[in-house]
């Protein structure tokens, strides 16, 4: 039985490697299509629009969302007005406090962190990513860990797995603390809406404020 506890497991944690392990390959299919289509000489202006990133993420989400409808009936609560207000609020003053905070530590450390604001940075890090990332993490694979663990060791596991996605020192402690939010949002409100709601006003707020600051 432990073995077969640990073999769902691993498939959990494979699920968001399989994610970039797509994406990648997605990348390179589009790539060999448009150079059939129009040569090489354009390949990579239409690399670096971003269009095909953006057309990846969107089949994902479309993919998630048939995935997730079948933990609505457990989380679909309906989430009230002044809830999505507070949600709001604790979203930006939590990750204006924790960014700060990491500036604070790269500037001691005297890191470069100097970024371009564009429409598409906001778009992908501030819309498309919280949502795919939410369906992926809170709505799917949450759910599917409390099928054989417990929910405070579910609870653990996924804000773990989701903080070491990120793959950055500095993301990986500022996610371990968002993604526990996240995770705390989904229980309380049951509805997957709340750590969406939380998750793109953190990552909108952020992506734009840390560019001036």
């Amino acid at each position: 039985m432990k073995n077969n506890h640990k073999f769902k497991l691993f498939g959990i944690i494979s699920l968001p490697i399989l994610y970039i392990f797509i994406q990648f390959i997605f990348m390179i299919m589009i790539s060999i299509i448009f150079v059939l289509m129009n040569g090489k000489s354009d390949l990579q202006n239409f690399l670096n629009s971003n269009i095909y990133v953006l057309m990846f993420n969107l089949l994902i989400i479309i993919f998630l969302l048939k995935k997730y409808r079948k933990y609505n009936k457990d989380y679909n609560s309906k989430i009230e007005i002044k809830d999505i207000f507070k949600i709001i609020i604790s979203s930006i003053l939590i990750s204006l406090i924790l960014n700060l905070l990491i500036l604070y530590i790269k500037n001691i450390l005297d890191i470069n962190i100097q970024k371009n604001l564009s429409l598409y940075l906001i778009i992908m890090t501030g819309i498309i990513g919280p949502i795919s990332e939410e369906l992926l993490f809170r709505g799917i694979m949450y759910n599917k860990l409390l099928e054989f663990n417990s929910e405070k060791k579910s609870t653990i596991l996924i804000t773990i797995i989701f903080a070491f996605f990120h793959l950055d020192i500095f993301k990986i402690f500022y996610t371990l603390i968002i993604g526990y939010i996240l995770i705390y949002l989904y229980k309380k409100h049951k509805n997957i809406k709340a750590p969406i709601i939380f998750h793109i006003v953190a990552n909108t707020f952020i992506t734009i404020i840390m560019h001036f600051l």
